[in-house]
Order: C-alpha cells, then structure tokens, then sequence
C-alpha cells in the first residue's frame, strides 16, 4: 500500500507548530512501517540507520535529513521526497519565447496630483 502525504497536513502547515508537524510525519512514517509489516528493528537495518534513530522518527523527535531520506526510500516512499520540489515541466522562459506566455501587466498608483 502506498502512501502519500496527507493534504489537510499541508492545508494547515501554517497554522501548526514544527513539533506538531514532525509528530505528523512520525505518525506517517510508523503507519507507513506497519503496512509494511516491519519491526522498527528491520527497517532500521533495511535504511543503515539505528534503531534508535527510526524510533526518534516515529516519535516526532528531530532527526537528521539523511536518517529521514534512508528511512523514506526504505520504505518505497521516495515519491514524498519528490512532492517536496517537483520538477518543472514548463519553462517561463520557453513560454515568453514563443509567445505563449500571458502578457505582462503593471499596476498604476492613482496620481496624488490634484487638478486646480
């Protein structure tokens, strides 16, 4: 079972706190070992972390980006890392060069010039 990240989280990534969201993504994570029928013991060795390190993830504890990304991809999941910066299909500047793009349009101040 694949899973992705869960939409309302990033609905309301502005209104939670750092540690709110890293509990949110240790929940995933844990959700994510058990419908893979893992033992933290195993996914640890499957992602050359600790124990340790998986269990700190799981608990929403700061963790370092390499321990995130090994425990990520061990799970099949490395869609979630490519959700965090997609790539871009269409160029800005292939549109302008072939006119596709949607004019430029610049906003004027109303003049503080009165007429007498």
């Amino acid at each position: 079972m694949l899973y992705t990240i869960d939409k309302q989280m990033i609905n309301r990534a502005t209104e939670v706190t750092v540690d709110e969201l890293q509990a949110q993504l240790g929940e995933q994570v844990r959700r994510a070992r058990v419908a893979a029928e893992l033992m933290q013991a195993e996914l640890a060795e499957r992602a050359n972390v600790s124990l340790s390190a998986v269990s700190s993830l799981e608990k929403g504890r700061a963790v370092n980006t390499h321990t995130l990304i090994a425990v990520v991809k061990a799970l099949g999941l490395e869609d979630w890392l490519h959700n965090l910066s997609p790539e871009v299909t269409v160029s800005p500047l292939h549109m302008a060069a072939t006119g596709n793009a949607a004019p430029r349009q610049r906003v004027r101040r109303p003049s503080n010039k009165r007429n007498s």
